[in-house]
């Protein structure tokens, strides 16, 4: 079977502590299944079926490869490197930071390698790529959203426009309204049997990564959130582990797939 020329990128599907952070780090393997896309390396892994695929090992709340590499604390709390996780925990112990080498260190050794794959991406023949997230049903109580009690729709798709997939005034799009349209429809295809909702730049537009490789190129670039209440509450859990079963990560990794296929269909 001939491999689809899409790239997939996770940024935030690792679980692991860099060496370099495990004698300070607060995070203890709860938070870190919390705090990052939990299970979306299994979600979006279709690597026997597309050209690419590239997945962050390291966990989110350490290096986080979905912002600039100069955007830090204490302008930043929530930046590259955070001090807080998403739910408010101080990610290391008394208020400790890295210094300054050990920041160099850090984005040299997890962050700078995964962008330049990205980067050569178009080199290679790839035709579309899609980075891959999941998000909570709701805005965090700290996030941007006006309505912090509105669930969020099931999927978005990001392309930095509007809740059309049109360009915002003065501003450049990752990609076009007529691939965001294509690629709904091959979702509402693949979930026909769930009742879901897919918007467009809301509640999310596209992070670092979709407005730096989605505007830098040629090549389109969708960011795809899912929500976790797709596959994280406790109807999808197995009630020992109070983690979500195989069956249906195997499930929601078919229906995506299908979904991403039928843009090459």
């Amino acid at each position: 079977m001939k491999k689809a020329p899409v790239l997939i990128s996770v940024p935030h599907g690792g679980a692991k502590t860099p060496k370099e952070l495990l004698p300070y780090t607060n995070m203890n393997e709860e938070d870190r299944y919390l705090d990052g896309d939990a299970h979306t390396t299994e979600i979006y892994n279709f690597s026997e079926s597309v050209l690419e695929t590239h997945m962050a090992s390291v966990a989110r709340c350490y290096i986080d490869l979905n912002r600039k590499a100069d955007d830090l604390p204490p302008n930043n709390h929530d930046g590259v490197l955070k001090t807080v996780n998403l739910y408010g925990k101080p990610i290391y112990k008394d208020q400790w930071f890295p210094d300054k080498e050990l920041i160099a260190i850090l984005l040299k050794k997890y962050y700078h390698p995964y962008h330049n794959a990205l980067l050569q991406a178009e080199k290679r023949g790839i035709e579309l790529a899609i980075d891959c997230h999941s998000m909570l049903p709701y805005a965090p109580d700290f996030g941007e959203e006006n309505d912090l009690f509105e669930h969020r729709p099931e999927i978005c798709l990001g392309n930095l426009g509007d809740e059309n997939g049109d360009p915002l005034e003065g501003k450049k799009t990752s990609c076009s309204k007529e691939l965001l349209d294509e690629f709904t429809k091959g979702l509402q295809k693949s979930f026909f049997n769930e009742d879901i909702r897919v918007s467009m730049n809301h509640p999310f537009k596209g992070g670092y990564i979709t407005q730096f490789h989605g505007t830098s190129s040629a090549l389109p670039w969708i960011q795809l959130e899912i929500n976790r209440s797709l596959y994280m509450e406790k109807n999808y859990c197995n009630p020992l582990s109070n983690r979500t079963k195989e069956s249906r990560i195997n499930d929601l990794n078919q229906k995506i797939k299908d979904a991403v296929l039928y843009l090459f269909s």
